[in-house]
């Protein structure tokens, strides 16, 4: 077992020829640091971590390897003096790593709730990778004051994080996945690389990657953003659990979920929305349509067969749901992704 105990990763930002969580790995791991990438030594695993600075207050991290021993990690809070950090982390494979947060006990892992997190360095960070754990992550690190000369202020959403009396409070923000970012990210991984020139494209994407974030956010329609604190998370993220127990069934109302979690129907609607951007049912149906195309395209399903597994009676409500949420009926699913890799 490796622990890693550090109070200052991601606290104090890199400047380019310092990067204290880097150094920190690579006594841990007993191996070099240089460039900004570590290789891991045959003991520990295969694979690397690249650092590279993009400018100052703005850096991108790639997380790349498999491990062949047991890993554990602890980041500590910034202190008060420290500045505020904010993480844009891009989970590019569904790896079984756990990790907590703050002072709650409970694991997370990435696949729970989304492939896209936003938190910032005022929290206790708690991390468990097992042996044979396969990591592809992106990180993307921006400071408050990067943010502020770049007039991250005109999103409504990040206004009162920027006040004063909001700089030592938490943040957590999700965002469902996205192709299109998922692509960009996954560019990032290939470019990322150890040995790696830099070139104009990697600072493009992190740019992109940091605007459809903000952007996303500011669409949502709860605007009392910095209300998103972790209780509300950890809480929201059993929520999430308990409807993805009922994509083979019919979602229970409200009352019975808000019973359950005992919450009022108008909170658990509220934070629910402020995590996962959209409301309960739309959530459920758009993971249960996302679902019933994997079955049908993956699986080979017949789509009669796909509506009755999902609960419906009739194939015929299936299809209207099906084709509200993709554009297209189910019965052409096959079909129209035979023609688009055909025009591939």
């Amino acid at each position: 077992m490796f622990l890693l105990n550090t109070d200052s990763y991601p606290n104090k930002f890199s400047d380019g020829t310092h990067d204290s969580f880097m150094e920190d790995m690579a006594r841990l791991l007993r191996t070099n640091y240089a460039d900004g990438q570590i290789i891991l030594p045959a003991i520990v695993g295969t694979g690397f971590l690249k650092n590279h600075l993009i400018e100052e207050g703005l850096s991108i991290r790639n997380l790349n390897f498999a491990l062949a021993i047991d890993f554990e990690f602890v980041r500590l809070a910034k202190s008060e003096i420290e500045e505020k950090i904010f993480q844009l982390y891009f989970f590019l494979n569904n790896s079984d790593f756990r990790f907590t947060l703050g002072s709650d006990k409970e694991p997370l892992k990435p696949s729970a709730f989304s492939n896209t997190i936003l938190l910032t360095n005022d929290m206790n960070v708690h991390g468990h990778f097992g042996k044979n754990d396969s990591v592809k992550v992106i990180i993307i690190s921006f400071s408050l004051s990067w943010l502020q000369k770049n007039s991250f202020e005109s999103y409504e959403w990040f206004k009162p994080i920027l006040a004063l009396k909001d700089n030592d409070k938490g943040l957590l923000l999700l965002e469902e996945p996205n192709m299109t970012d998922f692509n960009t990210a996954s560019e990032l991984n290939n470019l990322l690389k150890p040995d790696a020139e830099f070139i104009f494209t990697i600072k493009t994407d992190a740019f992109l990657l940091i605007k459809r974030f903000f952007d996303a956010i500011e669409k949502r329609n709860d605007r009392d953003m910095h209300k998103s604190r972790p209780d509300y998370f950890f809480e929201m993220v059993k929520v999430e659990h308990k409807i993805s127990e009922y994509l083979t069934a019919n979602l229970p109302v409200i009352k019975v979920l808000s019973k359950e979690f005992n919450m009022s129907d108008s909170n658990l609607k509220r934070h629910f929305r402020i995590v996962y951007g959209k409301n309960i049912y739309e959530y459920y149906l758009e993971k249960k349509m996302n679902l019933a195309k994997e079955m049908i395209l993956n699986e080979g399903k017949p789509v009669s067969s796909v509506a009755y597994s999902l609960g419906y009676e009739k194939v015929s409500s299936f299809s209207k749901a099906f084709k509200k949420m993709h554009g297209i009926v189910p019965s052409d699913l096959r079909h129209h992704k035979n023609t688009e890799t055909q025009d591939i």
